[in-house]
């Protein structure tokens, strides 16, 4: 009897070791069967026994093993079923389990000192000795998000432990990603308004578009999703361009061939609300349904219970408990090894197709697929279809900031070693600016150096007592910006041939006239950058300097041709005593 068509294409092989081989081979089923109907219902004893039944079947396997299933019941609390894993060592060679991801780092290591196989559909992290055998969903979620540039998402879990835990493994692990993942938060159910506060926590958050939501889908019985979609609906976000991506739905195939759900059917205010859901979704080629409606039709699943009510994880667990003895029967033939699950081709383990959805009234319609991992690159590509998923309130808006690299999405609106390279960039036009300003500055006080006879106001001290009847001379004067205007007054105005003493910019200065045959050293670059800042230094302390004069103060005090008036002696002598 073949298997059905909704079988998952794979490639994973379980090392075994041939001193411990025995008739029968035990696999131990690990998971919240109690604690959330999105389990309950999975119906996973039963699922076990199909995939065990189909195995039997297929004449393409040596039939060595009788294979016994045993089911182990994560506790509803976290940290209860935290220490209960250590109690299960020898119930299998091999464990299917745990789907809370905040078990996996534990049940991994127990599994490796155990030297037993473990696959689990629901961990999130790849750095283990025992891999998930499927496409990690946050995986999975990241090319969606990288595909649509949406690097802003919040993240709103059911009040319990599994999808608490779950809530903040997904956000953990999208970070590793890049992504500035919050704020996470709880939808509290017991009490009235939780719905509205957890969608407040988003609303307020800066950018933040894109929801997901770590509960029980509403299409298989979900009512916490019920409340949170029709609450998003009441407070405007469906119609502000708010999308919301179901998480549990990565962990199964969700039925969208041509099936109608009468959640959607008979409520047009939720068809209204899911219209703005995204789902993603492992691709199939036949509807669950019918898959699981042929099985009791051809009595492989001795059940009543309506296809509908089954939830769609019993066909991950049939995957699961399918491909893990497969891989025995494979291995038992090739002899050696260790109890280890490998995870196939450089640890990618199988390989499974995701489609994204749009809900069309009260069906879906696929608008993109995903393809396997090991066809296109190593996180898979995106590929739109002839559908386009329709935005009832708009698309959120993408995040041109980032990078979205296959590696690093964005880091703060960068990845990190992006931002340190822009930053460097960012010092460096910075310091450019910096440096060519001064330079300007420095290169238009250089020409301040070079004076000429148009820069200075020539004075004779000889006639001091003369009457300056003169207005524009006077004007003139007392335009200077100098504190000895009163002294300037006694003065008149002369010339460089009769005087040696004069005003620049409003102070007085001596200038000495030099002969001519004597030649003038010119003054390189780097001398005018020093004369330049000397000139910018101002302290009471220091003597302004003015401009380039040859020789010291000892020169000019010793050179008997100098004429100096009183009037320059007592300033010198001012600033000996000041200094």
């Amino acid at each position: 009897m073949q298997r059905p068509r909704w079988l998952l294409g794979a490639c994973l092989w379980l090392l075994c070791s041939t001193e411990v081989w025995t008739a029968t081979f035990k696999l131990a089923l690990i998971g919240p069967w109690s604690c959330d109907p999105l389990f309950s219902r999975a119906m996973p004893t039963a699922a076990a026994n199909l995939a065990l039944s189909r195995l039997r079947s297929d004449t393409g396997l040596s039939r060595g093993y009788w294979y016994d299933v045993k089911l182990l019941d994560e506790d509803c609390s976290a940290s209860k079923a935290l220490t209960e894993l250590g109690d299960m060592e020898g119930y299998g060679h091999a464990y299917i389990g745990p789907f809370s991801p905040a078990l996996c780092h534990a049940a991994s290591l127990l599994a490796q000192h155990w030297e037993a196989g473990l696959a689990s559909p629901g961990c999130l992290g790849a750095d283990w000795p025992n891999l998930p055998p499927l496409p990690q969903p946050s995986r999975v979620l990241f090319s969606v998000l990288r595909f649509f540039r949406w690097a802003h998402v919040g993240v709103i879990s059911a009040p319990t432990d599994l999808w608490e835990s779950t809530g903040q493994e997904v956000a953990s692990a999208l970070r590793a990603l890049g992504l500035p993942i919050g704020p996470v938060v709880t939808m509290e159910t017991n009490k009235n308004g939780g719905a509205q506060e957890a969608l407040q926590a988003i609303r307020v958050a800066d950018k933040v578009k894109v929801v997901i939501m770590c509960m029980s889908s509403v299409l298989i019985g979900g009512e916490d999703q019920r409340e949170l979609l029709l609450t998003a609906l009441d407070m405007g976000m469906v119609a502000d361009g708010y999308v919301f991506i179901p998480y549990d739905a990565l962990l199964y195939a969700m039925p969208y061939q041509d099936i109608a759900f009468p959640q959607l059917t008979n409520s047009t205010k939720l068809r209204h609300a899911y219209s703005s859901v995204l789902t993603v979704t492992m691709a199939s080629d036949q509807s669950f349904y019918e898959a699981f409606r042929q099985a009791q039709i051809n009595r492989e699943i001795r059940t009543a219970v309506s296809a509908t009510e089954v939830s769609p994880i019993f066909g991950t667990i049939f995957n699961m408990v399918y491909f893990v003895a497969k891989a025995v029967e494979e291995r038992r033939q090739a002899g050696g090894g260790h109890w280890v699950v490998y995870g196939g081709k450089e640890g990618r383990g199988m390989q499974a197709k995701y489609v994204v959805l749009d809900s069309d009234g009260d069906r879906f319609v696929p608008t993109h697929t995903l393809a396997p991992t090991h066809t296109h690159g190593p996180v898979g590509s995106l590929k739109p279809l002839s559908h386009t998923f329709i935005f009832p309130g708009g698309k959120p808006p993408s995040a041109s900031f980032c990078w979205f690299s296959p590696e690093e999405a964005c880091s703060g609106g960068l990845e990190t070693v992006s931002m340190f390279f822009a930053f460097l960039l960012f010092c460096a036009l910075i310091g450019a600016f910096i440096y060519w300003i001064k330079k300007y500055k420095r290169k238009a006080s250089i020409t301040k150096l070079i004076l000429t006879l148009d820069d200075i106001v020539f004075i004779d001290t000889q006639v001091s007592k003369k009457k300056m009847n003169d207005e524009s001379i006077m004007r003139s004067l007392l335009d200077f910006k100098t504190p000895l205007r009163s002294i300037a007054r006694s003065y008149i105005l002369s010339s460089p041939e009769n005087s040696n003493i004069g005003i620049l910019e409003g102070d007085f200065v001596w200038l000495k006239k030099i002969p001519v045959g004597h030649t003038l050293t010119s003054v390189n670059k780097s001398t005018e950058s020093l004369f330049s800042q000397l000139r910018e230094m101002r302290h009471e302390n220091i003597n302004l300097y003015v401009a380039l004069s040859p020789g010291s103060l000892s020169d000019l005090l010793a050179d008997g041709d100098i004429r100096l008036d009183w009037m320059f002696k007592s300033s010198l002598l001012m600033d000996l005593i000041k200094g």
